[in-house]
C-alpha cells in the first residue's frame, strides 16, 4: 500500500470512528483492535480536550519481585466522562505497559463485575466509576494481589443470600 493510500485510510477511519461511535468506546475498540492510527489519533485529542491533566496513584505489587505494595503516581490528561478503566487504559497504552489490570470486550457494561476495585477508597468497578480529578486505585482485596490491580477470586459456593449454589 503506498503512503498516500495509507494515510487516506487512516484519515477514513479516523472520520468514521469519530461520526459513528463516543470517543470512550472509540479508545477501547482501537486498543483492541490494535489500530494504531486511532491510537495516535486519540493520543493527541485527549490532550486538547480541556488542556487539563490528572495525576494517578496506582497500587502495584509484584509478588514474584516486590516484597512491599507500593504507589505509582502518572500524570495523564484528562477528559471529561472518563472512567477509572479509561484511566487504567492510558497508563497501560502510552506510559506503562506492564501494569496489570482486568479488562475485557464486555467491560464499560458494568455487567460482570471482574473490574471490582477501589476509587478512592471506595469499592465500586472501574469501568463505571467517573474520575473528576485527581484518583487513586487500589486492589479490592490487597491481601488476595496476583498482581497490581489483579486479586484472586473467592470461588462461590454460596449465592448472595448466602446459600449454597446447586
Amino acid at each position: 500500500m503506498l503512503a498516500s493510500e495509507l494515510k487516506k485510510s487512516e484519515t477514513q477511519q479516523r472520520t468514521a470512528l469519530n461520526d459513528s461511535i463516543s470517543q470512550r468506546n472509540v479508545a477501547t475498540l482501537a486498543r483492541r483492535a490494535g489500530c494504531e492510527a486511532c491510537s495516535r489519533w486519540l493520543k493527541g485529542r485527549a490532550k486538547t480536550v480541556s488542556g487539563m491533566r490528572i495525576t494517578a496513584r496506582v497500587f502495584r505489587l509484584d509478588p514474584s519481585v516486590d516484597r512491599e505494595p507500593y504507589y505509582k503516581e502518572y500524570e495523564i490528561p484528562f477528559e471529561e466522562g472518563m472512567s477509572a478503566m479509561d484511566v487504567l487504559d492510558y497508563i497501560y497504552q502510552n506510559l506503562d505497559g506492564m501494569l496489570s489490570y482486568y479488562d475485557h470486550a464486555g467491560c464499560a457494561l458494568g455487567i460482570c463485575g471482574r473490574c471490582t476495585g477501589r476509587v478512592n477508597g471506595r469499592a465500586g468497578l472501574f469501568c463505571q466509576v467517573p474520575v473528576t480529578g485527581d484518583v487513586t486505585l487500589d486492589p479490592i482485596s490487597p491481601s488476595r494481589v496476583l498482581k497490581d490491580l489483579v486479586c484472586e477470586k473467592k470461588e462461590q459456593s454460596e449465592n448472595h443470600n448466602g446459600l449454597p449454589l446447586a
